[in-house]
This record gives C-alpha cells, sequence and structure tokens, in this order.
C-alpha cells in the first residue's frame, strides 16, 4: 500500500475524531444556553466546520477534504438545519462582533468562512456560477450588516469566490478533467453552442437581480418603519408633560403634582 492513502485514512480518522469532540462541545452549547434561537448554535456549527475544513485543506487538495467531509459529516450541535438556497433572500441578523472593529477583510474572511459552510451542507454540490452568487449576496449582506461601503465590490466578491474555490473545490459537474485548464473545461463544455451558454449567463444575472433588488425593498421597509417609529416616539415626548414633579410624603405613598 503507497503512504498516501494511508495518510488520508490518517486523517480521516483524524478528522472524525475531532468532529466528534466538535459535537459533543456544540451540543453542550446548545444546551446550556440561556436562549436557543437557533441562530447562535448554527454559527457556533459554522466555526467548527470552518475549523475542521481549513486544517484539512492545509493538508489535502478540495477533493480530498470532499471525500473525507462527505464520509464523516460536519460537526453538528445535533439541530438539523438545512443548507441555504443560492438565490434565498437573506435574513437580518445581529453582528456577531462591534462593527466598529471590523475591517473589510474580516468580512471577506466571514463571507468565505459561511459560503464554504453552505457548500458542504449541500454537498459540494454547488456550481462555480452559484458560488459566485454566494458571493456577491452574502458580501452585500455582511457590508450592510457592519454598515460598511466596499468600494470595490466586484474585486471583493471575485476573490471570496476564489477563496471558497480553493478551499472546498465546486460541484463534480464543474470540475475539468485531469490536465484540462478550468478556464477551458471539459471537451464537452467546451463544445457546447455560445447561445446556450449566453442564455444561462442571464438566467443567472436576472435571478441574482431579483434577489438583491428584494434585499433593498426589504431595507426600505425597514428603514421606513424604524422612522415612523422615530417620529412616533417624538410626537410621544411632545405630549407628556416634563413638568411632572415627583415628591414623597412621610409615611403615605409616592404623589405626583403638576404645577398649573
Amino acid at each position: 500500500m503507497s503512504g498516501f492513502p494511508v495518510r488520508l485514512q490518517d486523517l480521516e480518522t483524524q478528522y472524525r475524531r475531532e468532529k466528534e469532540e466538535a459535537d459533543l462541545i456544540l451540543e453542550q452549547q446548545r444546551l446550556y444556553a440561556d436562549s436557543d434561537s437557533g441562530d447562535d448554535s448554527d454559527k457556533r456549527s459554522c466555526e467548527e466546520s470552518w475549523r475542521l475544513i481549513s486544517s484539512l485543506r492545509e493538508k489535502l487538495p478540495a477533493t480530498k477534504v470532499q471525500t473525507i467531509v462527505r464520509r464523516c459529516g460536519l460537526p453538528s450541535s445535533g439541530k438539523k438545519r438545512e443548507p441555504l438556497r443560492v438565490y434565498q433572500i437573506p435574513q437580518r441578523r445581529r453582528a456577531a462582533k462591534d462593527p466598529r472593529w471590523l475591517t473589510l477583510a474580516d468580512l471577506k474572511m466571514q463571507a468565505v468562512k459561511e459560503i464554504c459552510y453552505e457548500v458542504a451542507l449541500n454537498d459540494f454540490r454547488h456550481s462555480r456560477q452559484e458560488i459566485e452568487a454566494l458571493s456577491i449576496v452574502k458580501m452585500k449582506e455582511l457590508c450592510r450588516l457592519c454598515g460598511r461601503r466596499d468600494p470595490s465590490e466586484r474585486e471583493s466578491w471575485r476573490a471570496v469566490a476564489r477563496d471558497v474555490w480553493d478551499t472546498v473545490g465546486v460541484g463534480e459537474a464543474e470540475s475539468p478533467a485531469p490536465g484540462v485548464s478550468p478556464a477551458l473545461g471539459n471537451p464537452e463544455s467546451r463544445a457546447s453552442p455560445p447561445g446556450v451558454e449566453v442564455g444561462e449567463l442571464r438566467a443567472h444575472i436576472d435571478k441574482l437581480t431579483d434577489i438583491l433588488q428584494e434585499v433593498k425593498i426589504q431595507n426600505n421597509v425597514k428603514d421606513e418603519e424604524i422612522r415612523a417609529l422615530r417620529d412616533r416616539v417624538v410626537k410621544m415626548e411632545q405630549v407628556i408633560p416634563f413638568s411632572t414633579q415627583v415628591r414623597r410624603c412621610p409615611g403615605s405613598r409616592i404623589h405626583t403634582h403638576t404645577p398649573a
């Protein structure tokens, strides 16, 4: 038996052991947490999954990482969570850290972690275009969450997509054959009529445009609700008299007196 299969088996055994340890920790954190809305539990599972996957990727190519993770699974608290759809509208959430201390590099790193987690949950079936779509939406979501403006949006999401491809690879249908450049793909894909590729790309862009527009609409609605609530508070402050004095009489209850 050659050295590589033995090493691969050893790494799989190590991954399985670390994954089981992470499962116990995540389950304890979920059971003993003050509140378990599922949000924090999922964040912890994402962080543990990234820790194990990135460690494995340092030693093995992405295809072997896929093989081991498929066999052993991802760290989990025991609370099942279905993978998100590629074109699903992202839910509003709270920032894990103080946004003031987060840089764009931090946001890109967080996007890579979360997308790799989603790709692994979906059994590594995401295509390149789907990973690009996730990268665009995820970066917009994180920038909005932290109130940051990215002056180089296109470069940022492309960098995120490249890091995801490098870490977990792409779906098998997208993987190039041995010795074939990723840019060229397999011979069958090169023989595809140009009109088909253009049509698929347009459909992809249309879906992406729709989801980004929906996110923008949701954000505008929330902003309107916040403005309406703020106006309501201001009006209430104008109605409630501020000259109310509170005094305590000896041996009696609190009485309020408003001067005429």
